[in-house]
């Protein structure tokens, strides 16, 4: 009875072997209970050759995994033979190769992408050359590649015709865009050049017409084309300068308004209009001394002149009125400039206090004001920042004048080691105003006047807010280290501005938006309001 069994198994095997079904020929003769008879070892031998055979097929198709199965297989049919032990390592030598040159694909491939998100489809291209012929991504890759190149070459060709037409703005916007996607391109550059060259034109000629705004929303529209060149920085300079001569005649400061007129011509931008604000800037300040300095300064109370700008004494009784005279005539030396007058209920100003909230990132205090007091909060409390504190009412002071920023404290605030009433302030300066209260300074933009005052580890206001901003400038928000509020890198850049009708918003890339107090504003991932503190 086994004897016919086995015959059964071995015609089976036979059979199995001259189809071509190794596999099933393999069942039928692994049984235990087969005879080791010389037909039986033939067979073996025989399916054993067949799977080396079809091992090495494996090998040439890259299948490296299942021809070491039939490699080893050969071993368990012919174990004397030495041939199926060569395979196998050659097998899984050839397995171990893949599996690194399948990693160095990988990496291939992210460095291709991340060399196409950068805008380098040069990058990206010799990245695909690492690829592997047969690399399921590498397809998709150079596809991409190719889609965005022929997409850059039309936006360059639409920025040329916008440009012949006179829609320079038109022109930047295709620009930027096709620098994201090839910044390499051929001719881009130029073309880049040629553009930022009309556009600085036009702003030169508006600003010189007098319509500074729109000068100024076109050097904001070039967005990062060209940062460094010489006339765009040169008119950033002086809109920087207008803003402040517009923000000091806002605050009444004629005489600082005067000097900044100065610097402003010294620039050596073609401003025809200055020389008339200037004389309307004199003939203000000369008549306003002239009212200070008659009959009627004598019942408003002492005098003096505060740097470029005179600020009034609260009304002195103790004197009599010739020592009162003899106080306005002769005057004590200069200081800094005085506080500025507050924009009165209805008028069309930015308030002097706001909290600007961003979800996800925090609160700040934002101060318009160009001297800013510092003292303890609670009721009566007067400095603009209140720190929950003993400190006095107002212990120290934080003075704008011009570029620069001055503390001043008649009790002394201990900046370093050094203990001082009046000091300029560098980027990163540390303020102690008392044993807890500790305070930095920090001028993080050469772009914006704009200054910050971090508080210290457990200080801490009513508002709750982290940060207070001094602001001057354009507000940068973002995710470098110039900007005055740090965003995560999904959030985009953003610039807050302040103009005489309010307060507006000007992302990255898109237009500018107006923001109303209190409202909520939303860009992209950028969620934020502003409201009067």
């Amino acid at each position: 009875m086994f004897g016919r069994l086995n015959q059964v198994r071995i015609r089976a095997a036979q059979e199995a072997l001259a189809e071509g079904r190794l596999d099933d020929a393999f069942e039928a003769l692994r049984a235990p209970d087969l005879s080791e008879n010389r037909q039986v070892l033939d067979l073996r031998v025989q399916l054993s050759e067949a799977y080396l055979d079809r091992g090495q097929e494996r090998m040439l198709d890259r299948a490296f995994e299942a021809a070491r199965g039939d490699f080893a297989r050969a071993g368990m049919l012919n174990p004397t033979a030495d041939r199926p032990q060569q395979w196998i390592e050659r097998a899984e030598d050839a397995m171990t190769h893949d599996r690194v040159k399948a990693a160095r694909s990988q990496e291939a491939a992210a460095e291709a992408r991340r060399k196409l998100e950068a805008g380098s489809l040069h990058g990206a291209a010799a990245a695909v050359e690492a690829l592997d012929a047969h690399a399921p991504e590498r397809e998709h890759i150079e596809e991409e590649i190719d889609r965005r190149g022929s997409r850059a070459i039309r936006l360059m060709d639409a920025a040329r015709a916008a440009l012949k037409k006179g829609r320079p703005a038109e022109a930047v916007r295709d620009l930027q865009e096709a620098k994201q996607l090839d910044a390499r391109l051929d001719g881009l550059t130029d073309l880049i050049d040629k553009t930022v060259c009309e556009v600085v034109k036009i702003a030169e000629k508006d600003f010189a017409a007098g319509r500074v705004d729109d000068a100024e929303s076109a050097l904001v529209e070039l967005g990062e084309l060209r940062k460094h060149d010489d006339r765009r920085e040169a008119l950033s300079d002086a809109l920087r300068v207008a803003r402040e001569i517009a923000d000091a005649l806002r605050n009444e400061d004629f005489d600082n308004a005067d000097i900044l007129l100065g610097r402003l011509d010294a620039l050596g931008i073609k401003t025809p209009w200055a020389k008339m604000v200037r004389d309307q800037v004199r003939t203000i300040e000369s008549q306003r001394r002239a009212l200070l300095q008659g009959p009627l300064g004598m019942l408003i109370g002492n005098f003096r002149r505060e740097g470029t700008a005179e600020a009034r004494r609260p009304f002195d009784d103790t004197l009599d009125a010739g020592q009162r005279k003899q106080r306005i005539s002769d005057g004590p030396p200069p200081v800094l400039p005085r506080t500025p007058v507050e924009p009165k209920p209805g008028n069309k100003g930015v308030p002097s206090r706001l909290i600007m909230r961003v979800d996800g990132v925090g609160s700040f205090l934002l101060l318009t004001k160009d001297r800013i007091g510092i003292g303890r909060s609670g009721p009566g409390a007067t400095a603009e920042v209140q720190l929950v504190s003993d400190l006095s009412e107002r212990h120290a002071e934080i003075i704008r004048a011009g570029e620069d920023y001055f503390m001043v404290s008649q009790r002394g605030v201990e900046l370093g080691n050094d203990k001082s009433e009046h000091a300029l302030l560098q980027d990163g300066d540390r303020l102690r105003l008392s044993k807890r209260i500790r305070l930095t300074f920090r001028k993080p933009s050469l772009k914006s006047q704009t200054a910050q005052l971090e508080l210290g580890e457990g200080v801490r206001m009513p508002t709750e807010c982290r940060s207070i901003l001094l602001w001057a400038g354009p507000l940068l928000l973002g995710n470098t280290r110039e900007c005055h509020v740090r965003l995560p890198a999904t959030m985009g850049d953003c610039v807050l501005v302040q103009r005489e009708d309010g307060l507006f918003i000007k992302p990255k890339q898109g237009a500018g938006r107006k923001i109303q107090i209190g409202a909520p504003v939303q860009i992209g991932e950028l969620s934020l309001r502003v409201s009067e503190a």
